[in-house]
């Protein structure tokens, strides 16, 4: 978007973990990322772009599921999601 003579993005996401027996949302969570591209081609809107979705999808890795997301009915064990943290932040 153009703002105050330059060029900034903003990315926005959202995540929610269910129960499969009822589909009861148990856990949601949003993150929100702004900034401002240093340059005015595709490639630096894209670069910011990238950076800020990183940046938002590790705010979402870091919250913590609440204890009615490890029951036996749950989509995801506390293993499983400690698991995938693991590897989504070591991925990079």
């Amino acid at each position: 978007m153009d703002y105050e003579g330059g060029v900034q993005v903003e990315v926005a996401l959202s995540a929610q973990v269910a129960e499969l027996h009822n589909g009861n949302t148990i856990w949601a969570n949003s993150a929100a990322e702004k900034g401002k591209v240093e340059g005015r081609n595709v490639s630096s809107v894209v670069a910011q772009m990238s950076k800020l979705t990183d940046r938002s999808i590790e705010e979402l890795l870091k919250s913590t599921l609440p204890a009615a997301a490890y029951n036996s009915e749950a989509i995801i064990t506390s293993h499983q999601w400690n698991t995938f943290l693991d590897k989504s932040l070591h991925f990079r």
